[in-house]
């Protein structure tokens, strides 16, 4: 059994201090993981489709703080050496595929491979309308990214049924990175992989170079 810490990155005050303190506590009480979470933004208003709490609300507004989770983890590397960095979960199909994959990438090589990568398909409507994001389809273009990423090999956009989300989110149709992360799963050149969230449907995929992947289908919350 491992035990990782939660990290405020989203709070109602400054937590730069407190960020710090604990990422430091993790180190000295051996904790294996330290754990952020994930938004751009809170909206003023939104509808209450918060899964997790009785009212359908977050509990944070617009004027809190609300850290980005990977420029977090990239700064708590620099101050601790050992716990491996988790985001729990960063909601995947708002982002730019390629940039969000550089940028856990170079994250994963500068702290020795620590990275954990939790994935989400989000909750908020309004979150991805500010974004230029499709709400309705985040399940499938989160499938159609994590088998991006477990593919060894060049990936043709043209094979994919969600192919055209793919050519106007990357605007070519094929696409290869280098460097490669220092672990992986498997066949997988990524961090370690876990899905997060309560989707109504979610099955594990299982193709030769699919292994550890998780599939959230389109009506996932």
């Amino acid at each position: 059994m491992q035990f990782g810490i939660g990290l405020p990155n989203l709070s109602y005050v400054d937590p730069t201090e407190t960020l710090m303190r604990l990422a430091h506590a993790a180190q000295e009480l051996a904790f294996d993981a330290i754990w952020v979470s994930d938004h751009v933004f809170i909206p003023y208003e939104y509808e209450p489709n918060y899964p997790y709490s009785a009212t359908g609300r977050l509990g944070l507004s617009a004027t809190d703080y609300i850290f980005d989770p990977l420029t977090t983890l990239a700064f708590l590397a620099g101050q601790v050496p050992t716990p491996r960095l988790g985001i729990s979960v960063l909601i995947m199909p708002y982002r730019n595929p390629i940039i969000t994959a550089k940028m856990l990438v170079t994250l994963d090589i500068l702290s020795g491979g620590r990275v954990i990568l939790g994935a989400g398909v989000g909750w908020m409507p309004e979150e991805f309308a500010a974004l230029g994001a499709s709400y309705e389809h985040r399940g499938g273009v989160t499938d159609e990214y994590h088998r991006v990423s477990c593919s060894p090999q060049r990936y043709s956009a043209a094979h994919d049924r969600h192919h055209q989300t793919l050519r106007r989110r990357r605007g070519a149709a094929y696409c290869a990175g280098h460097p490669r992360p220092r672990r992986g799963d498997n066949d997988c050149h990524r961090p370690p992989l876990c899905g997060g969230g309560v989707p109504k449907s979610v099955t594990g995929g299982r193709g030769r170079n699919e292994a550890s992947c998780r599939k959230f289908s389109s009506d996932s919350h």
